[in-house]
């Protein structure tokens, strides 16, 4: 497998959980992160505690969902599932 942005691993990893990308959120703290969600037909959500993080960067990818703490990572998986 190719290392991101390339989608490999997570494509492997929806193969072996039988799932379809589309139906992944990927959680990412980099901009190849946010790449390989995209490249894969996934969710991208960008994790932007860290504070090696570059907000700016992150954005300008157009993750679907920016969360600021891990916190905001569930609110965003519950708003999800009730859809």
């Amino acid at each position: 497998p190719h290392s991101k942005p390339a989608p490999d691993g997570i494509l492997l990893a929806a193969k072996w959980m039988n799932l379809d990308p589309k139906n992944i959120c990927y959680v990412g703290d980099s901009v190849m992160d946010i790449q390989a969600a995209h490249a894969a037909g996934s969710t991208a959500i960008a994790a932007l505690w860290d504070s090696l993080v570059k907000p700016e960067a992150m954005k300008a990818e157009n993750p679907k969902y920016l969360a600021q703490t891990p916190d905001d990572v569930w609110k965003y998986f519950r708003s999800w599932a009730q859809l």
